[in-house]
Order: C-alpha cells, then sequence, then structure tokens
C-alpha cells in the first residue's frame, strides 16, 4: 500500500511538471523570438579624431554620383531646400529639370528666380521676365543648377566624425580655421544622399539648410507651373554680335509666357532695335503680342 502511494505521488509529480512546461511554451503557435535591439541600444561611433571618407568606407565620388540632380529627380518627384531665409525647390516640368529660388531679404522685399522649360526666369517687385544668353540663341543650355545640391559640399576636404545608425555625420575643415568655426553634413546612411547642412561662422553668425524629398510644391512653384501652362508668346531674337573679330549671328524664337518680358544677357552692352535696319529703339510692345528682337553690340 506504501508502495502504491508512493508510485501514484511520483505519477502526480510528473503530471503537474509536464502541465507546468506546456503552459510555460504557450499553445504551439507562440514562437520564441528574440527582441532585436531598439534604435536607442544602437552604439552610435563618434571618432575624436575625424576619418578620412575611405576609411569608413566612403568615397568622395559616391557623394557627387548620390547627390547629383539629374539622379535624385529620377528618384522623387519634388527637392526642397530649406534654409533660414530662402526655399529652393528642383522638380520636373515638360521632361526637363526645373528650378524655383524664393529669397527673402527683408519684410518687404523678396526674390523669385531660376529655370523652367529651357528659359531662366525672375520675378521681382511684379514684375516677371525670362532671360536669354544672346550669344547662344540657337543652342539649347544645359541644365544651369544640375550641381547645387553637390556645390553645398563640393570641393572641400571631407571627414568622417560620427557614424549612427542611420547616418553620417561629415564634416569640412581648412587651414587656418577657428576653433568656433563648424561646417557639418548629414548624409542618408544608405542613400548618401545630403539631408542637413550647418554651420557657424568665425563671427558666430550660424544658420542651417535641410533637404526634403517628395514634399508637395509651394505655392510659387504651383503658381510657376500655372503660368507657364498658360497663353504664350513668341518673341523672335535676331542677333549680331561682334567678338572681337569674329560676328556671331543668331536666330531663335522664344515661347514665353504672354505676361512675361524677354531680357537679354550678353556680358558686354547691347542695343536692342524693333526693326531690321536698327533704326528704331525697342520698346515692349505690351504683354500677348509676338513680336521680334533685333540684337547688336556695334554701338554709334
Amino acid at each position: 500500500m506504501k508502495k502504491t502511494k508512493i508510485i501514484l505521488s511520483v505519477l502526480i509529480f510528473i503530471i503537474l511538471l509536464i502541465t507546468l512546461c506546456a503552459c510555460t511554451r504557450g499553445s504551439g503557435d507562440d514562437i520564441t523570438t528574440t527582441v532585436p535591439p531598439t534604435s536607442a541600444e544602437y552604439k552610435t561611433e563618434i571618432f575624436e579624431e575625424p576619418k578620412e571618407l575611405e576609411e569608413a568606407g566612403l568615397t568622395y565620388n559616391d557623394l557627387v554620383s548620390a547627390n547629383s540632380v539629374e539622379a535624385l529627380l529620377q528618384k522623387y518627384e519634388t527637392i526642397t531646400i530649406k534654409s533660414d531665409r530662402d526655399e529652393a525647390e528642383l522638380f520636373t516640368y515638360n521632361g526637363k529639370a526645373a528650378f524655383l529660388n524664393h529669397v527673402v531679404y527683408n519684410d518687404d522685399e523678396e526674390y523669385l528666380g531660376g529655370w523652367i522649360d529651357s528659359l531662366g526666369y525672375e520675378i521681382n517687385g511684379g514684375v516677371a521676365f525670362a532671360t536669354a544668353n544672346a550669344f547662344n540663341l540657337s543652342e539649347e543650355e544645359t541644365f544651369p543648377y544640375e550641381s547645387y545640391i553637390v556645390d553645398y559640399f563640393g570641393g572641400q576636404e571631407l571627414f568622417v566624425k560620427e557614424i549612427g545608425e542611420d547616418y553620417y555625420k561629415i564634416i569640412h575643415t581648412y587651414e587656418g580655421m577657428l576653433e568656433n568655426e563648424k561646417f557639418e553634413y548629414i548624409f542618408d546612411k544608405e542613400t548618401l544622399e545630403l539631408r542637413e547642412y550647418n554651420y557657424t561662422l568665425f563671427d558666430d553668425i550660424s544658420g542651417s539648410t535641410v533637404f526634403h524629398f517628395d514634399k508637395p510644391l509651394s505655392e510659387n512653384s504651383s503658381e510657376l507651373i500655372e503660368i507657364m501652362n498658360g497663353e504664350r508668346k513668341n518673341i523672335t531674337v535676331k542677333s549680331e554680335l561682334y567678338d572681337f573679330d569674329e560676328i556671331i549671328r543668331n536666330e531663335a524664337t522664344l515661347s514665353i509666357p504672354s505676361v512675361w518680358k524677354l531680357e537679354l544677357l550678353a556680358g558686354v552692352e547691347i542695343a536692342l532695335y524693333s526693326n531690321e535696319e536698327q533704326t528704331e529703339i525697342y520698346e515692349y510692345p505690351g504683354h500677348g503680342i509676338d513680336h521680334t528682337i533685333y540684337v547688336t553690340n556695334s554701338l554709334g
């Protein structure tokens, strides 16, 4: 009898032990996993002595390639660069890169300008101008803001100061740099795209620029696109320009918004006429009117 009680006690103990293990393990649908480290647990590397780019597995050319406007506009609809007093936007219009820069000088003065549909433009004080190079009228100019983002760090001696979970903090220095000066860039660790630029100058003036991707276009850019999609006029420009002993003759018809004027740039003093004989000084005929401008730098 005593032996039977001992056997029963052992069996009950085994049953209880099995039941306890089953409860601990779950129903069978539960999967035991290891919890990954959180962002807070990621150990940021900060270098007392900044490293060369190559020591961190980077190259200068990689940074340049990742931040070309052409490459970025193939990935994103828009690029917005916001600093303390201005906002620049890059986007695509008619299959070509476009650029708008909005600068606020003070409460009463601001500037809008850039490039769209292969035309330069400026909007200042409510007056809008398309701009064109009088020496290269017949040639489609390349997009002049291709290196706009690269120019923030291009040509500088760059060093890696910090490596975070999803970023590189890169600095640049120069000979004779003061202790309070600072120039630092935050690059995305995966794409190498520039995300932020911060600086402090020798006189303690500081500033910051932030780069956004696929942000909705500003009201200024939306209005610009609306104007470009609206009514246009054709201005034919015929130029005869002297470059030392060479005579450069160009002719082109520019399609610009009907409410814009045309400003011709040449780098030298030029005269504009309304007739081929160059006897009538050119005067703007008004909005929406197709007309011809004759240009020369043979003055007097």
